[in-house]
């Protein structure tokens, strides 16, 4: 149901900050830096979905 689905984002998005806040409390700080950088990717996975979402197909219709 989920798959391909842009609310992905939106979920995933939320358990990498929630880990992220776990890893910190811990102090386990290799686990910060991959969540860090899972929240980042996030940002830039949704931003070239909805990219690719508006873009006009090549070779369209006549």
């Amino acid at each position: 149901m989920g798959k391909g689905s842009i609310s992905n984002y939106f979920f995933s998005l939320v358990q990498n900050v929630f880990y992220f806040y776990l890893a910190l409390q811990a102090v386990f700080f290799g686990e910060v830096m991959f969540e860090f950088f899972y929240v980042i990717t996030q940002f830039w996975g949704l931003y070239t979905w909805r990219k690719n979402m508006t873009k006009e197909p090549e070779g369209g219709r006549s």
